[in-house]
């Protein structure tokens, strides 16, 4: 008998986090990081054989036929399907697409810029159709796992004072069995979250060059394929991070010398990443990196923000617009969606 309990389809920027880490803190169930989920996608036999209760999050715009496959696959276990006004999703996920961006290719970026180049030009259409625009194509979603058992949870329904009986309706449907009470634990991220999920940089490290990653999280990260090294402390970083805070520090594995001795050379690098000269050097990069990428995406966000809504208007209003013929009472929480048809 398998032990998935069910699917959160949770694109944009809709609480995914904060539902992810309740169902981790609360229940017997485990919920990976939306990160993995498409390695679950492409081993379906391992959800039959996984030992311990599961459900896993749907995320990422670009795996949305895979989705579709697996949810075909399991019409009996139930889906939740976390959704936010659609205007007010893509202006606040046009900065994490622009940080995204930006982030992984710092010195492209500069250069691009410097040549008299905007971000935006380096973008590929193609990528935005394919990472961003089917988060809220919401009449397809909802399509896919209406004959399925299924909740929709708006935005709102997880903010403070509807949180703890949102979460616990979800385990309900899901059958999850709780080990404490749920709470309402603030806001998942904060605004570097982001930033910090996205970047990557070289630095060398006793004559080699590693591409480094960090998190405030041990276990959450922007890719696939990474391994914990260990931790980054910097009285430089506190306006970041906060006081006294750290970073987990990430690489991919294929950069450590053997798969056989892995845990070792972290060891070894989690000890020279307390050196205080080179956690110094590392930390005045992020820093100066963080200042430029936020003055970037400052300067053309309200272009991108433009870019996303006009195709909303062109190829998604339609669809949002049946979603919400079939959900009612969402409209009068949607207040973009309120204000175009008042006008």
């Amino acid at each position: 008998m398998s032990n998935l309990r069910g699917f959160l389809w949770s694109m944009g920027r809709c609480g995914t986090k904060s539902i992810l880490d309740s169902i981790n803190a609360c229940t017997t169930t485990e919920m990976p990081s939306w990160v993995d989920t498409h390695q679950f996608v492409n081993a379906d036999y391992f959800l039959r054989l996984y030992s311990q209760p599961l459900a896993l999050v749907l995320h990422m715009p670009q795996h949305m036929a895979a989705y579709e496959a697996l949810l075909r696959n399991h019409r009996h276990i139930p889906v939740v399907l976390a959704v936010r006004d659609p205007i007010p999703n893509l202006q606040s996920y046009a900065k994490v697409f622009l940080k995204s961006f930006i982030c992984r290719r710092i010195d492209q970026v500069a250069a691009s810029l410097a040549s008299g180049m905007s971000v935006i030009s380096c973008i590929d259409p193609a990528a935005i159709d394919q990472w961003v625009m089917p988060m809220i194509d919401y009449w397809r979603q909802w399509s896919i796992i209406k004959d399925s058992p299924h909740r929709i949870v708006d935005l709102s329904d997880l903010e403070e004072p509807r949180f703890v009986e949102t979460v616990t309706g979800i385990c309900d449907l899901f059958g999850l069995q709780r080990t404490k009470p749920i709470t309402w634990s603030g806001v998942g991220n904060t605004e570097n979250d982001g930033f910090f999920l996205a970047y990557k940089r070289e630095f060398p490290i006793l004559g080699r060059k590693l591409e480094l990653r960090f998190t405030r999280w041990s276990g959450l990260w922007g890719e696939p394929g990474l391994v914990t090294l260990g931790t980054l402390r910097s009285p430089v970083l506190d306006g970041l991070i906060g006081p006294g805070g750290s970073l987990y520090v990430h690489a991919k594995a294929d950069q450590l010398l053997c798969s056989g001795g892995i845990e070792r050379e972290r060891e070894a690098l989690g000890l020279v990443l307390g050196h205080p000269e080179l956690s110094q050097m590392i930390a005045d990069v992020i820093v100066e990196d963080h200042a430029l990428v936020t003055k970037w995406v400052q300067d053309e966000q309200e272009n991108m923000q433009n870019i996303l809504i006009a195709k909303y208007e062109a190829s998604s209003r339609r669809g949002v617009e049946q979603f919400l013929a079939a959900h009612p009472w969402l409209q009068e929480r949607w207040s973009s969606i309120s204000l175009a048809n008042a006008a």
